[in-house]
C-alpha cells in the first residue's frame, strides 16, 4: 500500500468497523514507539473525516531512563499538535510483559474518555494468534485481537508494520526505540525476530494470511457467543460442545483451554471439582457448574 493511500485506508477502517461516531472523545494511547507515533499522526491527519475529539495518553512504566524519555517525546509531540496529553505513571507488580500490560490497562480502564485507540497492527495480530495457538487456545484465541473491544479500538489492525515504517519515513516522524523489544527473554520478541521472518521465507504473505484467518475465527467466535448467551447453566450437558465451551468461557473464571476441558468433563459426568488460578474453584453438581472463591489459608 502506498503512503498516499494509507491515511485513506485508516479512515475507511474507522468508518467500516464503526470504531466511533463523530464528536466522540478518543484518547490515543502513545508509547513513543514507531507504531503509536504513526497512529497519532494518522488520526490527527484524518480528524476531519472521522470527527473525533482527540487527546493523547502516555504511560511511564518506571522501567528506566528510556521510559522517561519516551513519555517526554510523546508530550512534546502532542503539544506541537495542540492536543491535550495525559501522562500516567504506573508501578507494575513485576517486570514481565504481562505485569506491565495489567498495570497499563488498569490505568487506561478508568480514563475519562469514550474510546481509547491502540496501535496494534496486522503483524501484532499474527504474532498474537501464534502465541495463543502454542498455548492451546480455541476459536476465541485464534481470533487474536478485535477491531473493537468495549472502549478499546484498533484502527491499524489491517495495516502492516512495513507500511507504518514507510509512513514514518515519508512523514519524517521521530520515535523512541524500546530496548526491551530486542530482549529474547520475551516470547513475543523471539516470535517477531525469528519465527515470523522464517514463515515469510517459507510462504510469502504468511503474516497477512494469519491475520485474515484471525478475522474469520473472530466472526465464528462472535456467532458461538450469541448461541451461548441463550443457554442456561442447566442446559450445558445437552448443548453442542462448541456452544457449551463458549458458555464456560463467558461465565466462569477459566484461564486456559485445559480449564474449559476439565469443567466440561465434570459437567458431562454430572459432578466434580476443578481448581482454577487466583483461588477460584468450580464445583459441578448434577451437571451444573458454579464458581466460588476459596478462603486464603483455609482448608
Amino acid at each position: 500500500m502506498s503512503t498516499s493511500r494509507l491515511r485513506h485506508h485508516v479512515g475507511e477502517a474507522i468508518a467500516n468497523n464503526s470504531l466511533w461516531d463523530p464528536g466522540m472523545r478518543v484518547a490515543i494511547a502513545v508509547s513513543g514507539g514507531l507504531d503509536s507515533m504513526c497512529l497519532l499522526d494518522l488520526l490527527q491527519l484524518t480528524a476531519d473525516w472521522h470527527g473525533a475529539a482527540l487527546s493523547v495518553v502516555t504511560v511511564d512504566h518506571g522501567t528506566g531512563p528510556h521510559a522517561v524519555e519516551a513519555a517526554a517525546l510523546v508530550q512534546e509531540h502532542a503539544e506541537r499538535m495542540e492536543l491535550p496529553c495525559v501522562r500516567i505513571d504506573v508501578s507494575p507488580d513485576g517486570t514481565s510483559e504481562d505485569a506491565m500490560r495489567r498495570a497499563r490497562y488498569a490505568m487506561l480502564d478508568v480514563l475519562n474518555t469514550d474510546r481509547i485507540a491502540l496501535a496494534h497492527h496486522a503483524d501484532d495480530l499474527a504474532e498474537t494468534v501464534l502465541l495463543h495457538l502454542i498455548r492451546g487456545a480455541g476459536t476465541r484465541g485464534m481470533g487474536g485481537m478485535l477491531w473493537r473491544r468495549e472502549r478499546y479500538v484498533r484502527p491499524l489492525l489491517t495495516t502492516r508494520r512495513s507500511e507504518l515504517e514507510a509512513w514514518a519515513t515519508h512523514r519524517g516522524l521521530r520515535w523512541s526505540q524500546d530496548p526491551t523489544n530486542a530482549q529474547p527473554r520475551f516470547l513475543r520478541n523471539r516470535l517477531r525476530a525469528e519465527v515470523m521472518p522464517l514463515l515469510e521465507t517459507l510462504r510469502p504473505g504468511a503474516s497477512a494470511a494469519i491475520a485474515r484467518s484471525a478475522g474469520h475465527a473472530a466472526a465464528d467466535d462472535a456467532y458461538l457467543t450469541t448461541l451461548a448467551d441463550a443457554l442456561e447453566a442447566t442446559d450445558l450437558a445437552a448443548a453442542p460442545l462448541p456452544v457449551a465451551r463458549r458458555w464456560v468461557l463467558g461465565h466462569l473464571p477459566v484461564v486456559t483451554s485445559a480449564h474449559v476441558d476439565a469443567v466440561m468433563d465434570a459437567v458431562r459426568q454430572g459432578h466434580g471439582m476443578v481448581a482454577l488460578p487466583r483461588s477460584w474453584v468450580v464445583l459441578v453438581t448434577k451437571g451444573v457448574p458454579v464458581a466460588t472463591r476459596r478462603k486464603r489459608g483455609g482448608g
